[in-house]
């Protein structure tokens, strides 16, 4: 098996030969950072191309504006695509790296070890900023990656958010939990007579031909199985239920606030009077009882209101609610949506790949399982794409 080392300016001059395409599966190349060309770049591009290794470029995101980020988008693509058109990248990365507060004017700032110095609230602003500019420059049918931490890209980057095509971490001591294409595991590893060369090597949604053949497929594209109105429409009619034939209905006290969650740490979404029906979606293991009002999914206080069957207007003693601590883990391959709500018709909030876990905190009607992501929100997921563990 070949090694899929990662190179740039930094490595100065680099020899390649027969032996080098020998021992290489893939070989990434930093074509830009900033707003600067990686000077290196159009003669190792030369060689790459001679010798018909496979490749993928990055670029070393420092904006901190979202129209300093599209520059650098057109950037990054204009030091490649100027090159040789013919022979393009397979994958595209952005490198998202250090807390882009500790840069300014292009300059790393001195660290101060007694300082914690915040990490930039616009981060996933920046990154979907430079990502829907190079997707414009691109194609459609170009695949953009995102090489990052674990921790910048989740929880508190939420970049997960962004449909990237491929996943690459670095993580020098372990192998990184969060679902991956690419593992950089060490900074000093042995490529093409060189040492402390930064080698990668292929993670569990992964393979080599993952990164070597060209442009998207069904497997790699964002937009998933679940957006098919007549599957959805399908599973609904396998699982029955939909959970519209029961109505909750505001019983106690004058009005209760709508939440985005089941708990009142969650943000208020609206209102629910006295004598107030909604159609009833599902019933959290925290027993807050999700409600649908005006196409979208709200929760209320399972004090505030009782189930009532709509054909007999009799009430329902009882509801059965997850098991607390219960899991979910994505199953199926390629990518599927997380959403707002138990259907494709609600908006996207994440994107998942196979192998990702999360807790359950509701199942409704028809099927669709309500999870507590990482940064405590609430979405949904098709059950075609995960199962209960």
């Amino acid at each position: 098996m070949g090694k899929i080392p990662d190179i740039s300016y930094w490595q100065g001059f680099v020899a390649f030969s027969d032996a080098t395409k020998a021992e290489t599966d893939y070989l990434i190349h930093r074509a830009s950072c900033g707003t600067a060309r990686d000077t290196r770049f159009p003669e190792n591009l030369a060689k790459i191309i001679k010798y018909g290794i496979p490749y993928g470029v990055y670029h070393y995101v420092m904006a901190l504006s979202t129209e300093r980020a599209k520059y650098e988008a057109e950037v990054f693509y204009n030091s490649v695509a100027k090159q040789n058109p013919a022979y393009m990248p397979t994958i595209w990365f952005a490198d998202v790296e250090d807390p882009p507060l500790i840069w300014q004017d292009g300059k790393k700032l001195p660290m101060n070890p007694n300082l914690k110095l915040p990490m930039n609230p616009n981060l996933l602003a920046i990154c979907k900023a430079f990502y829907e500019r190079l997707r414009a420059l691109v194609g459609p049918e170009a695949r953009i990656g995102i090489y990052s931490g674990e921790s910048i890209y989740e929880p508190y980057g939420k970049l997960s958010q962004i449909p990237w095509d491929c996943l690459w971490f670095a993580n020098y001591s372990k192998t990184p939990a969060t679902p991956h294409h690419l593992h950089q595991y060490t900074s000093k590893g042995n490529w093409n007579g060189r040492t402390r060369i930064d080698l990668s090597k292929v993670g569990p949604l992964g393979s080599v031909e993952f990164l070597t053949r060209a442009g998207r497929t069904e497997e790699t594209a964002p937009v998933i199985q679940e957006d098919d109105p007549k599957a959805t429409e399908e599973m609904e009619k396998e699982t029955g239920d939909t959970g519209a034939d029961m109505m909750a209905v505001c019983v106690n006290g004058k009005s209760w606030f709508l939440r985005a969650g089941d708990g009142t740490k969650h943000g208020q979404t609206g209102v629910m009077l006295l004598g107030e029906a909604l159609p009833f979606v599902a019933v959290s293991s925290k027993g807050w009882i999700a409600v649908r009002k005006s196409g979208k999914i709200h929760w209320v206080s399972g004090k505030a209101v009782c189930m009532v069957d709509k054909a007999t207007g009799q009430k329902v003693k009882s509801l059965k609610a997850p098991a607390a601590g219960q899991k979910v883990r994505v199953t199926e391959p390629y990518s599927w949506n997380v959403r707002t709500g138990d259907g494709a018709e609600h908006e996207k909030m994440l994107v998942a790949y196979q192998g990702y876990e999360w807790e359950l905190a509701a199942v409704s009607g028809n099927g669709w399982l309500c999870v507590r992501l990482v940064d405590g929100r609430l979405g949904w997921i098709s059950p075609k794409a995960a199962k209960v563990v």
